[in-house]
């Protein structure tokens, strides 16, 4: 069974994706913000990250490099719905380290489509 760990500040977004990812046969781990996420990531390693861009405490770029930078075979989805305003790092999102990029909002169908293809075309 492959382990995800869905880092993102908004709880609903957190729920939807374990939900989904569970019931498709996932074991899930869930974080609110980068920080919490990077100490989750160090207890129990997964297989697959899925980060929020736009988040407090540690924003997603910082944590996506953070976790390419120590764990150089972690696969991460960055997902992002914008801010207004501000830069879309989405864009660039897979020059720090992100091997995919999901815009939200995003179908589970989308969700499960892209994590099964970076999961079971290309296993760890």
């Amino acid at each position: 069974m492959y382990r995800i760990l869905v880092i993102d500040d908004d709880e609903q977004v957190r729920a939807v994706c374990q939900r989904v990812l569970e019931e498709s046969g996932f074991e899930v781990t869930v974080a609110p913000d980068g920080l919490a996420g990077l100490e989750i990531f160090d207890r129990h390693p997964s297989d697959l990250v899925i980060c929020d861009i736009y988040m407090p405490n540690k924003d997603g770029i910082e944590t996506i490099q953070e976790l390419t930078k120590n764990y150089f075979d972690v696969k991460v989805i960055a997902i992002s719905g914008g801010a207004p305003g501000l830069p879309d790092y989405l864009a660039s999102a897979r020059l720090f380290g992100a091997v995919e990029v999901l815009p939200k909002p995003f179908t589970p169908a989308q969700l499960l489509l892209v994590v099964r293809e970076l999961l079971e075309t290309n296993p760890i």
